[in-house]
């Protein structure tokens, strides 16, 4: 009975980070444009080192971590997972 009341639990809190990664993800764009008043394609990374009297060095980011739909893959594989053990391990006892 333990068992099934923590993989409730877990499936919850699983289901719950799936939806707020997706939310995330459908509104990214509003979200970025409101907070920062440029568009998200222009969101990459640039940085020059250099100087007047010496060698100047360029470097361009265009990907950060993980990204937002592996993450939200991850999650909704976690929440099916651990919904299913939970009708299993009901069905069971």
């Amino acid at each position: 009975m333990k068992k099934v009341k923590i993989l409730k639990i877990a499936t919850y809190v699983s289901g719950a980070i799936t939806i707020l990664l997706g939310f995330i993800y459908f509104f990214k764009d509003f979200i970025w444009h409101m907070l920062f008043k440029m568009p998200s394609e222009s969101a990459s990374s640039i940085g020059i080192i250099g100087g007047a009297d010496g060698p100047t060095a360029i470097f361009i980011a265009t990907s950060t971590g993980i990204s937002l739909e592996l993450l939200i893959f991850i999650f909704g594989g976690i929440t099916t997972i651990l919904f299913l053990l939970k009708r299993i391990l009901k069905k069971n006892s």
